[in-house]
Parts: structure tokens; sequence; C-alpha cells
């Protein structure tokens, strides 16, 4: 028995002389699955005329739902099958007998219910496609800075993707990593409703392989395998990222993204140093308990205001690692509270660059907006800035508006998955995404 990954993830794969393989998915749920690396792992063992049994016998994941596949679930299995060079066949009876006679000592039931029975193609697939894990982030870091020019430490690898808070799919050829496509679980609120969703990261190919963007192009075929896996076998509802419109029209064209939206880019110039006469602000002190309750407090105002939306939950667990713990960042957290009441009104996050102040993200209800913009700028202005800037969804820029703001194309979209079923049309999420740049994992 050989379990792959960072501990015991549910996946098992044990060669049997060549002749077979058994795999045993457990459950599919994300983060929990390295089934990708059990199939490469089998197929190096499997001889021409060997089988690959899959273990689906019924057992429960941890929702509480069968793992035996029917409809579209099996037909998208059988799809990522094929794309890791397996293929089920039309008869499996001489397969059948030999799973008979190999688990089924006598005397005992037939336990070789709830198996698929699967072949090799005969023609090994030209990448080897893998789940991703921490022994690969030697490989992955020198992908991305093949791609993009620049290294990635190991600190912020494990911020994104360590203790199950995200996961990749990596096309492997000759040993070297050359695509990736990845992501973080993010919780969201849709309609007013709490459910996972899946933010794309770090989608590279490396450069010798780019030749072909097509179908049958290796970056296809890790987010066709990424899409299979963890949003159509996984279950994950929503997938949502931040595309440039060159990689938005590639998605699209391709079938494995539709368009919902867009993000803009505002900007102000900085105000001057005068106080404010109906607000005061402060730094927020994240090891306060009181402090980070009014986080928990203000996201809740600001999720109500906004339950006709999708937006990715604010609170303090949110707050505490996406920007107090961030391995390589330092932002400035600011509670900005009534001159008159002390109450808060919502929380600041901003983040200098040289001479113009980013206005990463902000918890607060949404009336509170235009306070939390005027004392932002303010503070662009005594921190030396010139000017302060946001991104945020095209249909909330009249949120934001003041005579002198200024509105550019961002030059990203908002993308959902189309390549998979979802809860959630393409028409329904249309302009519904709140999204600012603190939802991006760069920035």
């Amino acid at each position: 028995m050989d379990r792959n990954g960072d501990g015991d993830l549910g996946v098992a794969a044990t060669p049997c002389g060549g002749q077979a393989a058994f795999v045993s998915p457990g459950s599919f749920d994300a983060g929990h699955t390295q089934f990708l690396t059990c199939l490469a792992y089998a197929a190096q063992f499997l001889s021409p005329d060997g089988y690959l049994f899959l273990c689906m016998d019924g057992s429960d994941d941890e929702a509480g739902q069968s793992l035996s596949l029917v409809g579209e679930r099996q037909c998208l299995l059988a799809v990522l099958l094929r794309r890791c060079g397996f293929v089920v066949p039309q008869t499996t009876r001489e397969g059948q007998q030999y799973l008979q006679n190999s688990i089924n000592p006598p005397g005992e039931g037939n336990r070789a219910s709830g198996v698929m029975i699967c072949r090799p193609t005969g023609v090994p697939p030209r990448w080897r496609l893998k789940n991703v894990n921490s022994s690969d982030l030697g490989a992955f870091s020198e992908l991305f800075s093949n791609v993009f020019g620049q290294a990635i430490s190991p600190g912020l690898w494990h911020w994104k993707y360590a203790e199950g808070r995200g996961f990749g799919v990596a096309a492997w050829r000759n040993n070297r990593m050359v695509a990736h496509y990845g992501g973080t679980l993010r919780a969201v609120m849709a309609f007013g409703q709490r459910i996972r969703a899946v933010q794309v990261c770090d989608a590279m190919v490396e450069p010798r392989e780019r030749a072909v963007m097509t179908k049958t192009g290796v970056m296809f075929q890790v987010t066709a395998a990424f899409l299979e896996l963890y949003q159509g076998l996984g279950g994950i509802p929503l997938a949502f990222g931040f595309p440039n419109r060159r990689a938005m029209r590639l998605g699209e064209r391709l079938g494995h993204y539709a368009e919902v939206g867009e993000l803009r880019e505002l900007r102000w110039d900085a105000l001057g140093k005068s106080p404010s006469l109906g607000s005061r602000i402060r730094m927020l002190n994240p090891e306060a308990p009181g402090d980070q309750q009014v986080i928990d407090r203000l996201w809740a105002d600001m999720a109500s205001d906004l339950d006709d939306a999708v937006v990715g939950l604010r609170d303090w667990i949110f707050v505490r690692h996406r920007y107090v713990n961030h391995p390589e960042r330092r932002y400035g957290l600011i509670l900005v509270t009534s001159r008159w009441t002390g109450a808060p009104l919502g929380l600041l996050v901003l983040h200098q660059e040289e001479t113009r102040l980013a206005l990463t993200d902000l918890i607060a209800p949404v009336k509170a907006i235009p306070v939390l913009v005027m004392q932002a700028r303010r503070l662009a202005g005594l921190w030396g800035c010139t000017s302060l800037y946001c991104w945020i969804s095209r249909q909330n820029v009249d949120r934001f508006s003041t005579q002198d703001m200024e509105v550019l194309d961002s030059g990203v979209s908002i993308p959902t998955n189309s390549w998979v079923p979802q809860p959630y049309t393409p028409a329904q999420l249309r302009d519904r995404w709140w999204l600012t740049l603190g939802d991006t994992d760069f920035l």
C-alpha cells in the first residue's frame, strides 16, 4: 500500500505485478485527494494489458453522500480517466473474473461490488497529470520563476496551499513540471447562503509548451482536469479568478470559462491633513478580542447589505489569515469610528506603494463607504502619497463615487466555470460578484 501526498489523504494505489492496480479515491472532497497522483503512480507499474480497479464501494464521504457515481459524475470520471491514460471498456467480463479471483477468498461474500474496471488506453498521455503537494515545491518554484520572471517563497506557497487551504493540478513531462493550475478555497456568501468557492491562482505554462493553446495543449489539460476533479467530482459550487482579457478570451474559446463581470480601477487625489468632523481613525489591534469582535459585527452588517450578491467572507478569521498573517506584505488595518458616538463605521485595509496608496479592502455597511473613502484619501496625504486607488467590480462603482473620482478599466475579467455543471448559471452570476484588490492573491 502506498499513500501519496501529505499524510493520509484517503487515496491509495496498489500495483499487483503489473497486471492490476487498485485505486481507492475515498472522498473526492477538495483538498483531501491525490487521485491524479495515484493514477499516474498506477500507470507506471501497469502492463499494457493490465487492469485498473477503482474501488468505489459505496462508503460515505464527509458530507454523508455515497461515493457511487451516476449520471454526470460518472461521465466526468470517465473523461478524467481518459485524460490520464485509462479507459472504461465496454466489456469487462475478463476484468471482473480477475477481480473475483484476486480479492474474494473462498467463503467470503462478494467484495467486488462498487468497483469500476479500467484499462490502459494503449497510448500513454503526452503529459502526466498529478496533484500538487509540498514535495513538489521545488518544481513549482522553478516553473513559477520561468513564467513570471520572479521567485515564489516557500512561505507564500504555504500561505496559499498548505493545511488544506489550496490545491493544484500539474502536468509533468520528462520529470519536469511544465504546467500548473491552482486554486485556494474561499468561503463566500452567495445570495445570502454560505458556500465554498475555489479561487483560481498560479495558472502557468512553461514557455516552450505554449505553442499549442488549443484543446490538445497542456494548459487545456490541467485546467480541464482541475475543474473536473474539484468542481465536477469534488462538488465545489463556484469557481472564480482574475484573468486578464487575453486569458479570459482563451478560456472562453476553449469552453472553460464564461465572463460574468469586470473589475474597474478607481482613483482619487490625496486629501489634505485636516481632521474629519464626523469620524476619527485608529489602528486596529489584532490581539484585542474586542477589536476582533468589531470586525465580525462590521462583516455581519456588510453581508446583510449584500445579500443579493456573491461576496467572499470578511470575518475576523479571514482578516487574520489574509492581512495579519500574510508572509510578505504589510497592511495598515485602520478602524474608522464615529467622532460623536464612538460606534465603529468600518475597517480600512491599506497598502502603500511608493507614491500611491492602495485601498486593498474595506469591511463596512454600504452606507459607510463614502466616509471610509474620504478617510483613506486623508491617510494617503498624511503618509506622503499623492493618490489613492482601489479595484471594485463594475456594478459597484457608484457606491464609491465622488465628483473627482477617475474610473479606469483594469483589464481584469471575472470568470465562472462553464466546463462542468455547477449550481449557478453565468446569467445568475453576471454582475453579482463583490470583488476588491483584497480578493486577489497577488496584491
